[in-house]
């Protein structure tokens, strides 16, 4: 298994928001998409993600408000990505070694480098 390509295990079904969006209609699109992240772009450029260690880290344990404050404040970035054909053993030791749970994979046209996005 772990021999096999990120593309064989990634996500194709990627949730986006508008990095001009409040933080609140993430967190209601998460629940309403039922994930426990979103990619947030800019002209449909990914820009960072937001996560459901986000909402615990940087919302609730602070004095955001939700309604009134734009995602970019509050969003995790850069995006790290990986190309599909990359060996899923080494997409595991890039988080582990960069300490990001998430990984995005090459489903984002765009994102299929080992770069961050432009």
């Amino acid at each position: 298994m772990l021999s096999n390509k990120v593309s064989e295990i990634m996500t194709t079904h990627l949730i986006t928001a508008a990095v001009t969006a409040s933080v609140f209609e993430v967190m209601e699109k998460m629940v309403a998409e039922d994930v426990g992240r979103i990619i947030v772009t800019d002209d449909d450029v990914p820009v960072g993600i937001f996560t459901e260690k986000d909402v615990l880290k940087r919302v609730v344990n602070s004095d955001v408000q939700a309604r009134k404050t734009a995602i970019k404040k509050v969003m995790t970035a850069p995006i790290r990505a990986v190309r599909e054909e990359t060996h899923i053993i080494d997409a595991f030791g890039r988080m582990y070694l960069a300490a990001h749970p998430q990984l995005g994979g090459g489903a984002w046209p765009g994102a299929e480098r080992d770069e961050k996005p432009r």
